[in-house]
């Protein structure tokens, strides 16, 4: 059996150890709450410096935008509506894999469709 050690005493030895590696003074361990925070920060200041890249287009032509959005209607027509029962009425909207599929898109179904099926 390893004696045991008070709490000062291990936080004595462990400076002890921070010393021997190099350090100059004796580094603080994270605590808990704030190393998240940190961690968020840093993400942050890594995107900061990335460079922003204009947002593409999503249909190149009135055409291809026109046929896409009749390939949405058509397709939101067809497809089984997801069901929710709010406040004693049942209420439609459109399906998650709808909404994933087609999001660069969605800006150009009509507004009584998006109003329809709930659709931002």
């Amino acid at each position: 059996m390893g004696s045991r050690l008070g709490k000062s005493e291990r936080r004595a030895r462990r400076q002890k150890r921070a010393m021997a590696s190099g350090a100059e003074k004796p580094q603080k361990a994270p605590s808990g709450g704030s190393a998240g925070k940190r961690i968020e920060a840093a993400k942050r200041k890594r995107s900061n410096e990335r460079e922003r890249v204009q947002p593409r287009l999503c249909c190149s032509n009135d055409a291809e935008r026109k046929a896409t959005t009749e390939r949405m209607v058509q397709t939101l027509l067809n497809a089984r509506l997801e069901q929710q029962w709010v406040n004693g009425a049942w209420e439609v909207n459109a399906p998650m894999w709808f909404v994933r599929t087609f999001r660069p898109h969605l800006h150009h179904l009509p507004d009584e469709v998006r109003q329809r099926y709930k659709i931002r």
